[in-house]
């Protein structure tokens, strides 16, 4: 596959534009005009205006000098967050490997277009929507889609196919095994991953603490409306007749005005922007004030388990072994394992290679492989062929336990039981079998987990402390 030449990926280029999300703009007027989003900041204004036709220039300035202090501290400390994430974005620039004009060559992310062929290896993060071309022994970690941290097995689609799941790849995922060329189909706004983050950041709900400004600055306007028309009231039914109304509603009004806590912005700003503060001591950017606040009144946290509480990483946790089986499970595991000298090897294969006791690890190493036998999405297993130096041949099968029950393998009492203890544990099962020449026997599961973090108790801990 040649790929594009250089002069049509610059085109491409012009057409589609770069290969990133559109960063939001940071104009100083919007994060202003944010600032009275909420009734509070426009209650203030509308008692400085009052209070300036009362002539009473002095408190009038007073108010205006709480909303100016409150507003630019906010809108300093968004500024200046904003200005710190964009700098730490321009250290991260990634790279990935493109053919182009026949030759394969270093591009930059945001420089790839659609019709450009990927170069992937393990450990790369696919940058872009692509259809797999060419592809050898391909896993993926879809961790970012599904959550699961278990590799999926993807194929090449032939010209003109229309690629399925199976035969696409989406931005975002990371090639755990094996390689592959891979076309290009959508960049920047146009990929899977682009439309679920606009569907998130659509959603923007106001913080809480916008929310209970509000409720006060309803709560304040109606208490004033009610005091203004109390005092009016009462004024006429105790002076009837005599009342000088012009002066009532300037004294209504101004004592209105008297119940509006002109500082409470101010307060707000000031112990909002102490938080921010002890964050940044520990290296958290605030981009808002009011989600210091938002943080504090969480009582309800969701989160998900895969890498977040758990290490996504497996690990060895224990195997059954059937009766009569003359190898031990985890062993036959280790010769089913491909691709352990990769960059970053299949998670199955690097917990059964990290848990071989130097007696096993012996016994794997005594014989040499001779055929790899892939993993077949449907079967859910792999194999591998391999032999011994007096020419004995063992044929090793290892995948899902549905696998060998379809196949009538699992005829041992206690089989169901100690799968059934290990799937509410949470583990994950290998079933293996083994072929001498006389037919497949089944050798007995390998069970693996997904730990949980050091931190995750002390956190949960911590959240039931802080009554979350």
């Amino acid at each position: 596959m040649e790929g594009l030449t250089s002069q049509e990926a610059e085109e491409r280029l012009a057409r589609f534009g770069p290969n990133a999300l559109p960063a939001p703009r940071h104009v100083l007027l919007r994060l202003i005009l944010r600032q009275f989003r909420g009734i509070f900041n426009i209650l203030l204004l509308l008692a400085a205006a009052i209070t300036f036709a009362l002539r009473e220039p002095i408190d009038a300035s007073f108010i205006l000098f709480f909303v100016f202090v409150g507003v630019s501290l906010n809108v300093y400390q968004e500024y200046k967050s904003n200005a710190a994430v964009e700098k730490l974005k321009t250290y991260l620039v990634r790279t990935i490997t493109v053919r182009r004009d026949g030759r394969d060559q270093e591009v930059k992310t945001d420089e790839i277009v659609p019709g450009d062929i990927l170069k992937l290896e393990a450990g790369d993060i696919v940058p872009a929507d692509a259809v797999v071309r060419e592809a050898r022994e391909l896993m993926v970690d879809e961790t970012t889609f599904t959550g699961e941290s278990v590799p999926v097995a993807k194929f090449a689609a032939g010209e003109g196919e229309e690629a399925g799941e199976e035969k696409s790849l989406l931005q975002g995922v990371v090639i755990v095994r094996g390689n592959a060329l891979a076309e290009v189909t959508a960049t920047g706004t146009r990929t899977r991953l682009a439309a679920i983050a606009a569907t998130a950041s659509g959603v923007q709900e106001e913080s809480e603490l916008v929310k209970g400004i509000d409720r006060i600055s309803t709560f304040i306007l109606k208490a004033t409306l009610i005091t203004l028309l109390f005092v009016i009231l009462a004024n006429v039914v105790i002076d009837g007749g005599d009342v000088d109304l012009p002066e009532l509603l300037i004294f209504a009004i101004a004592l209105a005005i008297s119940v509006i806590p002109e500082a409470l912005p101010l307060v707000l700003t000031f112990t909002l922007s102490r938080g921010a503060l002890r964050f940044a001591q520990q290296d958290v950017v605030v981009k808002r004030l009011a989600s210091v606040q938002d943080l504090g009144s969480v009582n309800l946290l969701c989160t998900d388990k895969t890498g977040t509480i758990t290490e996504n990483r497996l690990v060895y946790a224990g195997f059954l072994q059937a009766t009569g089986s003359r190898y031990h499970p985890l062993m036959l595991a280790r010769l089913a394992a491909h691709g352990l000298d990769e960059r970053n090897p299949e998670p199955f294969d690097r917990a059964v290679e990290e848990a071989l006791t130097p007696e096993l690890r012996a016994e794997a190493e005594a014989f040499q492989i001779l055929e790899e036998e892939a993993f077949d999405p449907a079967l859910r297993c792999n194999g591998a062929l391999a032999g011994r130096a007096d020419g004995s041949r063992i044929h090793v099968r290892r995948g899902s336990p549905e696998y060998f029950a379809e196949r009538g393998l699992l005829d041992e009492e206690g089989f169901l039981g100690w799968l059934t203890a290990e799937e509410r544990q949470g583990h994950r099962v290998l079933g293996v079998s083994y072929d001498e020449g006389d037919g497949p026997l089944f050798a007995g599961f390998v069970s693996f987990v997904d730990r949980l973090k050091e931190s995750t108790r002390e956190a949960l801990d911590e959240a039931r402390r802080l009554n979350v």
